[in-house]
């Protein structure tokens, strides 16, 4: 693909010639920045979210919504039962999405302050 420009490709010609040589090193380099950011990120989150027992008992507050959600829909009542069954029903998701809530919110603030973290953390194109 080469682009004509009035006749004149020299000034295309410099800048391809300055793509076409990459070095191998370089690429290495970029590979090497990028796993160690993830490594860095990944267990930022591990310290400031995973091995907290708040999120540990949030989790198993959803896990078990969810299992008792998902058992309370399969389950057939009459035609007498059904108001008080969707009564329950209703409860269980509103809590189910208090629960959800709060762990996005748990999450979110980790998030932000990681990203704010690497964002002004040294790169490659800082040497």
């Amino acid at each position: 693909y080469q682009r004509r420009v009035h006749g004149d490709n020299r000034q295309f010609n410099k800048y391809n010639r300055k793509m076409d040589h990459i070095e191998f090193s370089d690429v290495l380099t970029i590979m090497g920045f990028a796993t160690l950011t993830t490594a860095i990120a990944e267990f930022a989150l591990w310290i400031m979210i995973y091995r907290k027992d708040e999120y540990k008992i949030l989790k198993k507050n959803i896990e078990s919504m969810t299992n008792k959600l998902n058992k309370q829909k399969e389950q057939q009542v009459s035609i007498s039962q059904q108001k008080a069954h969707e009564k329950k029903t209703n409860q269980t998701e509103s809590q189910l999405k208090a629960f959800n809530q709060e762990m996005t919110s748990f999450r979110m603030k980790a998030t932000l302050l990681i990203g704010c973290l690497l964002y002004t953390s040294p790169s490659p194109r800082d040497s």
